[in-house]
């Protein structure tokens, strides 16, 4: 009988038979193998996607006639110049910040656009900044957590296709700042009141949410008298924190002073956004003509 030889794997084969993979091996949670074909979108392109969304939901009626209101505002007030938008308010048809700016975008754009598209041209691209707001509201009130993005884009979706917001941008008056300023002052409320929570030594600066929160309300406000109530009901939900801590550490308890004055201090934000919002509404908020000339 002959030994038989012993036997090496592998040799004398092909290198590429004898080659152990050296691939990570795939999670076996991530769904089947992809072609080439099947790439994944990038995260990033996503907020294009939704904006893109928002404009075709609002392109069908940019160009529509222009309807009654739209024409008051335009005739009594916008189409006379800034000094008269700025100083005159006869009627709730004067949406100042709102007819200032479609001034504006008239006399740079009415050539090129067209009347009612250049007109409509502000509130459109604030009703797609609200869009943007809606979800950094969304973020505040979910603590920006990075399991929370996908509720994120959610909001931002239903932002992008809601029928009120979408409307709000095709037409030359206030509404769609409204809607702008009014999520964009929550959501800076809210990131204020979680800083005045905060210890004393990881809180950021003041200057970030008390800017943004002034800006907020400025440009709904002064766009629209009405957003006012958002800031009200700003301060009403600060002081019904207050109590409520008051209430929950019991009279004198520990900690009870400071949880008082770090919801208080949601005061803070709903005062500056006054007073500013007064003074950019200093030539309207006076007696109507209407008013004085009863007077003499």
């Amino acid at each position: 009988a002959f030994p038989c030889p012993r036997r090496t794997v592998g040799k004398g084969l092909p290198k590429r038979l004898t080659m152990t993979d050296r691939r990570t091996p795939r999670d076996p949670d991530s769904g089947p193998p992809r072609g080439r074909g099947h790439r994944r979108l990038d995260p990033r392109l996503l907020p294009v996607a939704i904006l893109g969304l928002a404009m075709l939901a609002r392109l069908p009626s940019l160009g529509d006639g222009l309807w009654y209101d739209e024409i008051a505002a335009w005739t009594d007030y916008a189409s006379r110049g800034p000094a008269h938008v700025l100083t005159t308010y006869d009627d709730p048809a004067n949406h100042v910040l709102q007819s200032l700016l479609s001034w504006a975008s008239f006399e740079a754009s009415g050539s090129l656009l067209g009347g009612e598209l250049a007109m409509r041209l502000p509130s459109l691209l604030i009703s797609l900044a609200a869009v943007a707001l809606v979800a950094w509201l969304a973020g505040q009130g979910l603590r920006g957590r990075p399991e929370d993005a996908g509720a994120v884009r959610i909001a931002a979706l239903l932002a992008a296709g809601c029928p009120v917001l979408a409307l709000s941008g095709t037409e030359a008056r206030g509404y769609a700042f409204m809607i702008a300023g009014a999520a964009g002052a929550t959501a800076a409320w809210i990131a204020w009141m979680r800083r005045a929570a905060e210890p004393p030594d990881r809180r950021g600066p003041a200057a970030v949410p008390l800017a943004a929160y002034a800006a907020a309300m400025l440009l709904g406000a002064w766009a629209h008298p009405v957003t006012a109530v958002v800031a009200a009901g700003h301060a009403l939900a600060s002081i019904a924190l207050a109590m409520a801590a008051a209430a929950r550490r019991g009279a004198g308890g520990p900690g009870v002073v400071s949880a008082t004055h770090a919801a208080l201090s949601g005061l803070l934000p709903v005062a500056i956004a006054g007073v500013l919002t007064l003074a950019a509404c200093a030539g309207v908020v006076g007696p109507t003509p209407e008013v004085c000339d009863g007077l003499d």
